[in-house]
């Protein structure tokens, strides 16, 4: 079975929107279809978009739930910057937008791994912003490696209380010491830890310690 035809139709009617809402009603009815075309076995065929068949190809291999982050059109530049702050991470591959159609970049899409976390990154335009409702927890097992990324991620962002920040590209991340969790059961370590923005690991010991909780240094 073939949909060589719905290729036209799809394409000249999607790539006409130019303003966000309509971006996005673009993206999830180019993604249902590619689906559609990939379970009709015609995708492999397909010559329009070739990024298009990896992208499908590896998608299917994913993770059941993959973060997926929207940027406005810097996309390929926050990429670039998390695969810099994180150990063992690379880039996937990347769907690009057809030439001379409108859209927020030349890159729609950008699947990368950070520290074995799989991420795929949207050039979304700018109607959506990313708000602390959502963050990323990076677990630390000492403060070298809590000062490590504070250091890294924090330039031309901005520091919250208990270990929260927000980088450059809006995104908030928890810098948390491994142990946190049991620490925190006892109050004086929780009363440390609201004084704090980037958390002191020796700091919330001491203050554990007079609860009778030892130390693991």
């Amino acid at each position: 079975m073939s949909y060589e035809p719905e290729v036209e139709v799809f394409f000249c009617y999607s790539y006409g929107f130019v303003d966000s809402v309509h971006f996005l009603l673009y993206f999830y009815l180019w993604t249902a279809y590619t689906c559609r075309r990939a379970s009709c076995g015609s995708l492999a065929e397909s010559t329009t978009n070739p990024g298009l068949v990896t992208f499908m190809s590896s998608f299917e291999s994913s993770p059941r739930i993959t973060p997926f982050l929207w940027f406005d059109n810097n996309a390929e530049d926050a990429v670039d910057f998390y695969l810099s702050v994180f150990k063992n991470s690379r880039r996937l591959e990347e769907m690009h937008n057809p030439e001379g159609h409108p859209a927020p970049g030349k890159i729609l899409t950008i699947a990368f791994e950070l520290d074995g976390q799989r991420f795929v990154a949207l050039n979304g335009g700018p109607l959506f912003k990313f708000t602390e409702a959502i963050s990323f927890v990076i677990r630390c097992d000492s403060q070298d490696e809590v000062d490590n990324y504070w250091e890294k991620l924090l330039p031309s962002g901005s520091e919250g209380q208990c270990g929260w920040l927000k980088d450059k590209f809006g995104l908030s991340w928890q810098v948390v010491p491994a142990r946190l969790p049991d620490l925190l059961k006892n109050p004086k370590a929780m009363q440390a830890m609201l004084k704090m923005k980037k958390l002191d690991i020796a700091e919330l010991e001491r203050a554990a310690e007079d609860q009778g909780v030892p130390s693991y240094r």
